[in-house]
């Protein structure tokens, strides 16, 4: 292979990384930025009928960020993965340092949304009572 393949193969590797990372981070903030919308107006509407109708969009969003980012922050790791084999990169970027945590990447695509969806069910039993 000559210097040009192995260029265009680092960049490549490079811009798919960075692309992959962006839009997972671009997902997890669109997802978090509605459930804080829909939890603002399902809290204002708390005693009437309409909030229901958000609750059920609330945990629907929920659902969805818990699968989009799930397989998403797959696509990233292969990617990472992928990346660190080749060893331009892995000395640009030392990705042991630079990827998240697994314990991090679990709190925002897991345990965030399920604290979440714990809130809209505490609102919808209290909406009851």
């Amino acid at each position: 292979m000559n210097k040009t393949g192995k260029d265009e193969k680092y960049l490549e590797l490079q811009v798919g990384l960075f692309m992959e990372n962006v839009l997972l981070q671009s997902y997890r903030i669109i997802f978090l930025l509605a459930e804080g919308i829909l939890l603002g107006i399902g809290a204002l509407f708390f005693e009437s009928p309409i909030f229901w109708p958000f609750c059920v969009i609330g945990i629907t969003t929920i659902i969805f960020w818990m699968v989009t980012c799930s397989r998403r922050s797959k696509i990233v790791s292969w990617w990472s993965e992928k990346a660190g084999k080749n060893p331009r990169l892995a000395e640009l970027y030392e990705y042991e340092d630079t990827m998240p945590s697994l314990g991090l990447t679990r709190f925002l695509n897991i345990d965030l949304p399920v604290i979440l969806g714990l809130i809209w069910i505490m609102l919808g039993i209290c909406s009851i009572l």
